[in-house]
């Protein structure tokens, strides 16, 4: 059976080790949960494989690999000489220094973090924020009043779609280059930090900084019928709790592509691919975006939260079935101490 060794990354990793599995492929993931000894990894690239996954980014500090769920260290250096000549190997924003030194060795690298497919989805991001706004306020988007935090990717194109709606939009952003570009869309513009001290005048909030700016300060000067709308990532712009004890409304609105489209998203991720793995997989995709889009919440209202009852409930069925080793100890491998 074709082998996949996955190294390092967030729980973003163990969710594709997951998808690949239920594909048909053997994977193998490493430097995933505390306590790995490197040299499991050794053993792994010393046997037959088809691919090596690094993370999204592949690297934080340019010298190690992105670990962040283990208790290690990874240096890039050590994987020189132990990936095999020809080997497949797939990267997130890798440096181009560590990329050309993986294609000296004699490895067929590719980065997976595609500009192309990265707009595209930015795009979806921004039709998605306009059914959020539809879902939550039955005023026309022409009659509303909106502030963008940022002007990123998401941001640029959310200011877009604002505008080709007829709406009035004003950008908070912190660099004067960033405020410049969004003038000459057509936007209003203000410093953040002079927004974040007077947060006022506007219907609807659409944060894209994933950054905490709006504390429980902040929040109690905005409009008490303002709705607030962040598709940041975590740990996110605003404090939610602080939002609900204020009165305000205030939506996590994360992969809204997959939420909302999961077909253009799939067809996005599919057309994006160089590396042919998604060839003919049309049908696959775009049913496991329409299957995993209502599933980051689920059942809880945390998002990212992991039930502790579950996962040492499906360590048990592993062990009961003889699918591992050794029995897995109950609480180990997942945590929900970083959710904010």
């Amino acid at each position: 059976m074709a082998r996949i060794i996955l190294i390092g990354g967030d729980r973003r990793s163990l969710y594709l080790s997951d998808f690949l599995s239920r594909k048909g492929y053997l994977t193998y993931g490493f430097a995933q949960s505390p306590g790995e000894p490197l040299t499991l990894l050794w053993d792994a690239l010393q046997q037959p494989y088809v691919a090596v996954i690094l993370p999204l980014p592949a690297t934080k500090d340019g010298v190690h690999v992105h670990t962040p769920l283990w208790d290690g260290a990874l240096p890039f250096a050590s994987l020189q000489g132990r990936l095999r000549t020809g080997a497949v190997v797939l990267g997130g924003q890798l440096p181009k220094s560590l990329s050309e030194q993986l294609l000296a060795d004699g490895v067929r690298y590719t980065d997976y973090y595609d500009e192309q497919v990265v707009v595209q989805n930015a795009d979806l991001t921004a039709k998605g924020i306009m059914r959020v706004l539809g879902e939550h306020t039955d005023r026309s988007p022409d009659t509303l009043r909106f502030v963008v935090t940022g002007f990123g990717r998401v941001a640029k194109a959310t200011v877009r779609e604002l505008q080709a709606h007829g709406s009035k939009v004003l950008v908070a952003a912190r660099n004067p280059l960033a405020l410049r570009a969004a003038a000459e869309s057509g936007a209003d513009t203000v410093p953040l930090p002079a927004f974040l001290e007077k947060p006022t005048g506007f219907d609807v909030l659409v944060n894209t900084v994933p950054a905490t700016l709006f504390d429980a300060a902040v929040l109690s000067e905005m409009p008490k019928d303002a709705l607030l709308i962040d598709v940041a990532s975590a740990p996110f712009g605003l404090d939610f709790e602080a939002a609900a004890a204020c009165g305000l409304q205030a939506i996590k609105a994360q992969s809204l592509p997959g939420k909302y489209f999961p077909e253009a998203a799939a067809q996005i991720l599919v057309d994006g691919d160089t590396t042919g793995s998604l060839r003919d997989s049309l049908e696959l995709v775009t049913a496991s975006q329409k299957w995993i889009s209502p599933q980051y919440k689920a059942e809880v209202e945390q998002w990212g939260y992991i039930d502790p009852a579950r996962w040492d409930a499906f360590y048990a069925w592993l062990w009961e079935n003889g699918l591992v080793e050794k029995e897995l100890p109950a609480g180990t491998g997942y945590t929900n101490a970083y959710l904010s």
